[in-house]
């Protein structure tokens, strides 16, 4: 028996047997394989996004766990005088400590020294220093807290050797050589070193170059006294014992640190620093990737949702294509729930189907993104890149009931006809069809439409087929109003990405330009201010140069003010200086007769909740002979640009509280040039000219190498981002291209008259890409409008994620951007149906029913 165009006697396949109503889904599915491979891809984009992202998560939150642990990190750090193993095992012994070790660090500069494939065994080169971490550990075999671990790849020698130096694994690139090749590092008072690269290692105590624009290196105790940097400890490394809240807690920790501080003076040793971390216990990149993951997961929600409406589009297409079926099935005895069950079955094996494609995509794209941050970024060794079971279970359960919610509805509505209902319909449109024509009278419905239409009226005569895109635009307002939410969510989330993009350019750009200057020369010590200066404009290129004071400092805080707290950092420039351009937030800057005053930058307030306008505080900073003390007053409060809590003083307030009279330990440098090679070879006259002088210099920075250093942290942060946009792009032009699929399919009639009376291949072509072009348009004004408190929300995320405040910026390039993607986007989705609808023969056309 033959009903509607589908067999409804029992077939066997397999040995299993299907009744005929899943025979007939099962080739609904098959029948129209454009339209199946649109929902499927869609529904995949969605599953991958939520699946990919969820497990990249719990890779790397288990995997900077395991590493973390495997490090033994220890809980706080404290730098002090040169010290040895006999106050290291005092300190062990001390209650509240459950392990100490020494070690000893130092901040310098480096380069490979290999110039163009050339090696340069230790001979001078003109390749750009770089900051260098460097760490001397006692024993490498017997290393109790931030442990080290050998990379899996070939080393000359395990532990290094004299001379030679083990890199962390993403520092052979940043420093731009390999195993068994030189690096040149120079000493604080600028002397030059050559060291083998022996060999590569996994830390956990630096996050590496990539990302920090820093490489970490590690030292015998016999190469750190060969440089020159003593054969003492200069860092106690210290493990807090007590519950796991109170190794967790800051202010226990600062307990424990105070007891040793008092060993410490007992001694007669000189305390520096104590890094306290701001979440201990943690992995301390955990929060910022945790967060951009977070964000990273949301858009792959809204993907998800978004591909939930070609499922709507497509399901009520399909329940209005088979109405007068419906109609036969209800006459044989089919009940709703029965037929219900059909297009549900339906929607099932679309899901079904994405699951097999999105899954192993995510694993995949998992594995990639994993191997790039942990591996490459956060220097991690990841042991299982195995996602876990629940990832899978939540991707299976999300793409088989994400389709059947959003199919629920249209599954119902067409359902409900009658028998009467569903056999006397005349087809899809084909009842608003014949009305629109009964009203057209002799214009052929031109003024008819222009009149009606919501588009604004032409000032010109459109052609016809125009006219036909535009009114079959809006012919479908309930499936148009999907396929544009579909595409104003991507384009305003696209736009919102591209804005975020741009703010965290403008504050670096901010951040930069706060700081007016070319280029900074450190000195090795305290030199005269008028000294420097001179020097400085007997170099060619120089044209301004400022010197100033830079020095650590750490806030008093409890009974009495004699409990350290966070630390910062001192710069006093003159008051007067040029090279500066704070940003002010409250009060006023620094004038030159100001003695007692500071002005605080919003990252040292981050720190220092308790601190306001016009209140007093102590600070105890480092000066030329030890530690001093000081009670300022706090006048100003500026914008924080990137580069920590700073406290800002006026040079001769610093000299002044510190005893070193009219000198300075950095000058500030501007040149007559732009060009960044063209200002290193000012930075190298610099340093060659003041060793000539005999005012010895460590070191020379540009801040163009700040920027790098910035954008390369940024540009990881939104190519990310960008990733997950270009998914929602990938799911509108999916939602469109089924959209335009179903719209060509209705319309199968309408073309078959349009061909029979002379319409050419083109013309039809034309009236389907323009239709899909008009809604991409469409899309782009209101995702624009859309995008506006998108881009806030987005920008607001990236700045929390980042910790730091990410100034406001709309992209209108990433507006004007969309606007070319999504024309592009409407354009292709919208070419093959075109095609396939100009390919038909009027004969096929009217045959169609």
């Amino acid at each position: 028996m033959v009903a509607a165009g589908f067999n409804l006697r029992p077939i066997y396949m397999s040995k299993l047997k299907i009744t005929p109503r899943w025979k007939k889904v099962m080739r609904d599915v098959w029948s129209n394989k454009t339209r199946t491979l649109l929902v499927v891809l869609s529904i995949a984009v969605g599953v991958f996004a939520v699946g990919g992202t969820l497990s990249i998560q719990d890779i790397l939150e288990r995997e900077m766990t395991r590493n973390w642990r495997a490090a033994s990190p220890s809980s706080f750090s404290m730098g002090l005088s040169e010290f040895h193993k006999d106050f290291v095992d005092s300190v062990r012994q001390m209650p509240n400590v459950a392990e100490a070790e020494g070690r000893s660090a130092a901040f310098l500069m480096g380069r490979g020294a290999k110039v163009r494939g050339v090696k340069a065994s230790g001979a001078a080169n003109d390749s750009p220093l770089q900051y260098i971490q460097l760490y001397a550990i006692d024993n490498f075999d017997d290393i109790h807290l931030n442990k080290i671990n050998k990379a899996e790849v070939p080393s000359l020698d395990w532990p290094p050797l004299k001379r030679d130096v083990v890199l962390s694994t993403n520092s052979l690139a940043f420093l731009g050589v390999n195993i068994g090749e030189n690096i040149e590092v120079q000493q604080p008072n600028g002397q030059t070193f050559t060291l083998r690269v022996a060999g590569t290692a996994h830390t956990v105590e630096e996050i590496g170059g990539p990302f920090m624009y820093v490489a970490t290196a590690y030292v015998s105790f016999d190469t750190w006294a060969w440089l020159g940097l003593g054969r003492g400890f200069n860092t106690l490394l210290v493990r807090a014992a007590g519950t796991a809240d109170q190794t967790r807690n800051r202010m226990y920790l600062q307990q424990v640190a105070d007891d040793i501080k008092t060993r410490i003076q007992r001694d007669g040793l000189s305390l520096g620093a104590i890094t306290i971390p701001d979440t201990p216990g943690e992995h301390p990149a955990a929060q910022t990737v945790s967060g951009i993951v977070a964000l990273m997961t949301a858009i792959g929600v809204a993907s998800l949702i978004m591909s939930s409406f070609l499922v709507i589009n497509t399901v009520s297409a399909v329940l209005a294509q088979h109405v007068r079926q419906i109609g036969i099935m209800k006459a044989l005895g089919g009940q709703a729930g029965q037929i219900s069950a059909m297009y549900f079955g339906m929607v099932l094996i679309f899901g079904l189907l994405s699951v097999l494609v999105a899954v192993p995509l995510g694993l995949i794209g998992a594995r990639v993104f994993v191997q790039f941050i942990g591996e490459g970024l956060l220097n991690l060794r990841i042991s299982n890149y195995a996602a876990p079971t629940h990832v899978f279970a939540l991707q299976l359960l999300i793409g088989l009931i994400a389709p059947v919610l959003a199919a629920i509805a249209p599954v119902l509505a067409g359902t409900r006809k009658t028998v009467r209902e569903a056999i006397s319909d005349y087809g899809i449109g084909v009842t608003k069809e014949k009305k629109g024509r009964e009203g057209e009278g002799e214009t052929g419905g031109r003024g008819n439409f222009l009149s009606s239409s919501p588009l604004l009226p032409f000032p010109w005569s459109p052609s016809r087929p125009l006219i036909l895109s535009l009114r079959n635009t809006v012919r479908r307002k309930g499936r148009l109003m999907l396929t544009l939410i579909t595409l104003v969510l991507g384009g305003a989330i696209f736009i919102g990405v591209m804005s975020a993009r741009d703010g965290l350019n403008t504050t670096t750009d901010v951040a930069l330009g706060y700081f007016n200057y070319d280029l900074e020369l450190k000195m090795q010590r305290d030199y005269p201010t008028d000294q420097m200066e001179r020097a400085a404009f007997a170099v060619p290129g120089v044209t301004r140069a400022e010197s100033w004071s830079f020095a650590d400092a750490r806030r008093q805080i409890g009974p009495n003010a004699k409990t350290d707290g966070p630390a910062l950092t001192v710069i006093a420039p003159p008051a007067e200086t040029a090279m500066l351009k704070p940003i002010l937030r409250a009060g006023r800057w620094l004038t030159s007769d100001d003695q007692d005053a500071v002005v605080l930058n919003t990252d040292a307030l981050k720190l220092n909740t308790d601190v306001g306008l016009g209140q007093v505080i102590d600070l105890k900073i480092n000066g030329l002979n030890g530690p001093v003390r000081a009670s300022l007053k706090v006048v100003g409060i500026v914008q924080g640009v990137l580069a920590g809590p700073f406290a800002y003083i006026n040079r001769p307030a610093l000299a002044r509280i510190t005893g070193t009279s009219n000198k300075a330990n950095t000058l500030m440098i501007g040149t007559d040039t732009r060009n960044d090679a063209e200002q290193a070879i000012v930075a190298k006259a610099l340093e060659d000219h003041f060793k000539r002088v005999n005012l010895p210099t460590s070191g020379s920075r540009l801040s163009s190498s700040t920027r790098a250093a910035l954008s390369s942290q940024f540009n990881i942060i939104i190519y990310m981002l960008l990733a997950m946009a270009v998914l929602l792009a990938c799911v509108g032009g999916l939602g469109l291209a089924g959209t335009m699929s179903i719209n060509v399919l209705e319309r199968t009639r309408e073309i078959g008259v349009m061909r029979a009376i002379g319409a050419s291949n083109g013309a039809i072509r034309t009236i389907v890409v323009i239709e899909g072009v008009v809604v991409g348009v469409l899309s782009w004004l209101l995702g624009a409008v859309l995008s506006l408190p998108f881009s806030t929300l987005i920008n607001s995320l990236v700045g929390s994620a980042l910790e730091f405040e990410v100034l406001y910026t709309f992209s209108v390039f990433g507006l004007m951007l969309w606007l070319g993607a999504v024309i592009g986007i409407a354009a292709i989705a919208s070419m093959l149906p075109a095609w396939r609808a100009s390919r038909l023969s009027v004969r096929e056309i009217l045959a169609y029913g």
